[in-house]
């Protein structure tokens, strides 16, 4: 069994390829103008993967540092940083212990990000470190996957993607009672005339808006808005993901 992402990562912007990161990145760059626009143009992308959110917040002029817990997905960040002559600091670090410093003007945490931290201790440890490198006023933006994805999207779904030279099984198993739901992925890559195959395993859990509005209060931040997608669509029982600003008191 692989470490999760070893695999993924040469593959992820593949499989992401019809996500619309200009979208979400210019509803993060609209809320700094918002709530924060005087503040300092330092901005934290917590798990970057990639660097496709890093590499466009830094296009539009934002000085950015770029974590993952994953040095393979790192790789392809510079890689493409390089490419596009940008300059972004990345660092491999897990974001429940992050030490990027202080004096940033905001954060992120794209793509369910924090689902990843799979305890309450994480998930606090993360966003007390988080409030530690804002200034004060520093905006906080997240999304999470919410109770009714778990149950009804996921659950113990399956699915299938073929890219030709990729194949990947991806089932799913979630546990109600501890929240917590187990993605185990199989790919097959073609390797000249023949196919290799490998297996990983990521685990998510689920946040309740109780417990997320909890620790965000017990760790200095005030919530400006939660919305069901980044075109600020209204909460419903429905909704898949979960859209969090936050500002830091």
């Amino acid at each position: 069994m692989a470490d999760s992402y070893s695999i993924l990562s040469k593959w992820y912007d593949k499989l992401m390829d019809d996500f619309d990161y200009p979208s979400l990145t210019e509803y993060y760059c609209s809320a700094i103008k918002k709530y924060s626009e005087d503040l300092p143009k330092q901005i934290l992308d917590l798990g970057c993967g990639t660097g496709s959110v890093s590499i466009i917040l830094a296009e539009k002029g934002f000085d950015v540092t770029g974590i993952d817990i994953s040095s393979e997905m790192l790789s392809m960040a510079a890689l493409k940083t390089n490419e596009q002559n940008l300059k972004i600091k990345y660092a491999c670090e897990n974001m429940a212990y992050l030490d990027a410093g202080r004096g940033y003007g905001a954060a992120v945490c794209s793509l369910d990000g924090l689902n990843y931290l799979v305890d309450k201790e994480e998930l606090s440890s993360c966003i007390s470190r988080v409030a530690d490198a804002l200034v004060s006023g520093g905006l906080f933006m997240f999304d999470v996957n919410t109770k009714y994805k778990y149950e009804n999207v996921y659950a113990d779904n399956s699915y299938v993607y073929d890219l030709d030279d990729f194949f990947l099984v991806w089932q799913n198993y979630y546990k109600m009672s501890t929240g917590k739901c187990s993605f185990y992925l199989t790919f097959f890559e073609k390797k000249g005339k023949n196919w290799s195959r490998s297996d990983e395993v990521q685990i998510q859990k689920y946040y309740s808006e109780k417990t997320i509005s909890r620790v965000l209060d017990e760790n200095g931040f005030d919530i400006l808005n939660i919305s069901a997608g980044f075109d600020n669509t209204e909460l419903s029982d429905k909704d898949e993901k979960h859209y969090y600003i936050c500002k830091k008191r």
